[in-house]
């Protein structure tokens, strides 16, 4: 049974195990009211398992960490650029993320021109931002920080956005872009790699002790990449990134 919305009156005796995309409002009562039904949530924060409660940890940090270390790899000169939303679970601490991925591989990543700019750079916006306002950060990004390859939030990716980046150069360079979710048709020759979560192997593995009604358990998901065009990412820089 596939639901949107999860009540206590919906959970009856026979309801053997429940998997939560995100902690719902209610997920207290839901524990406590059905304590013989398994739960399994899927969380980009800490949660605290409980004997009928399974956590699959979601690390967006960490996700974001190789997103800017692929981003830098698409640029010769490291000029990368994140749209990234300022109020997501990790704060501030998103950009600090983003950042660190990229100067993983490059240090200072300073290629000398601009004067005084380092790589990567971010825009921050609330993730409710309307799709002109995260249009207007791209373009700011390109034109002040001269970026070359985008990494692409959730939050950010807007059709505003696509059409602005569809087939523009700098520096006689075709922009390249990855993302944490497949773009459209249309900027598939651009795209580089969606970086993603597996959540199918921490559900998988947990699976048969959640149908035996054991619970409590705390899985990582790992992550993945999609979408992968060899011809924007080549074998070389996938080593790096394995």
């Amino acid at each position: 049974i596939v639901q949107a919305d999860l009540q206590p009156s919906d959970l009856s005796a026979d309801t053997r195990v429940v998997v939560l995309p995100a902690a719902l409002p209610n997920l207290l009562e839901l524990l406590a009211a059905a304590p013989q039904t398994q739960f399994v949530v899927f969380s980009q924060v800490d949660l605290l398992a409980a004997g009928n409660l399974s956590v699959i940890r979601q690390r967006v940090e960490n996700q974001v960490f190789l997103a800017g270390f692929i981003s830098v790899l698409l640029s010769p000169d490291w000029r990368a650029a994140g749209l990234l939303p300022a109020d997501g679970p990790l704060g501030a601490g998103l950009q600090e993320a983003y950042i660190n991925g990229g100067r993983y591989y490059c240090g200072v990543c300073a290629p000398g021109w601009p004067m005084g700019m380092v790589y990567p750079q971010a825009a921050l916006l609330p993730a409710s931002s309307d799709g002109a306002s995260w249009q207007a950060a791209a373009a700011g990004l390109f034109d002040s920080q001269k970026a070359e390859a985008y990494y692409l939030s959730a939050a950010a990716a807007r059709p505003e956005v696509y059409a602005y980046l569809l087939g523009r150069d700098q520096f006689n360079r075709r922009l390249l872009l990855v993302g944490d979710q497949s773009p459209p048709e249309e900027l598939r020759e651009q795209w580089a790699a969606t970086v993603g979560f597996d959540a199918l192997e921490p559900l998988r593995q947990v699976w048969p002790n959640l149908l035996a009604g054991q619970g409590g358990a705390v899985l990582e998901a790992p992550l993945v990449l999609k979408d992968v065009n060899l011809a924007n990412l080549g074998k070389g820089r996938m080593r790096l990134v394995e």
